[in-house]
């Protein structure tokens, strides 16, 4: 994982993205302020338009390597890395699936538009 590279663009998306989900539960412990936990999912599939159950929103956690119920930058790039290299389809996608529409909605509206598609396309495959 530690060889797969990641393009500057995709790797400021995967930052904005970052940044922008842990700030969405304000009720974390201070020890997990800066990785995001459970209410960052739930409260980010409610403003995408979604109403999951609370255990839906947990169950995006494939990735806590640690069990510690949060996921850390590196667990989180390292889950990116994962299933951007992941030939058999075995890697949990669920987290990546809302990291990638994320990367794409630049203003976390719920929407994306075809200038935004356009940007990113060519992040991976220019």
């Amino acid at each position: 994982i530690k060889e797969v590279n990641i393009t500057p663009i995709e790797q400021e998306a995967l930052d904005r993205v970052f940044e922008w989900v842990i700030k969405k539960d304000n009720h974390k412990p201070k020890e997990h302020r800066e990785k995001i936990g459970p209410g960052d999912i739930h409260k980010v599939l409610n403003l995408l338009g979604l109403r999951p159950l609370k255990s839906e929103s947990s169950s995006l956690f494939g990735v806590d390597n640690d069990l510690d119920g949060y996921i850390s930058k590196q667990e989180y790039l390292s889950m990116y890395k994962s299933v951007i290299t992941d030939k058999d389809g075995l890697e949990p996608r669920q987290l990546y699936n809302l990291v990638q529409f994320l990367m794409f909605d630049k203003d976390f509206e719920g929407t994306i538009t075809e200038e935004e598609t356009l940007q990113l396309l060519f992040v991976r495959h220019g």
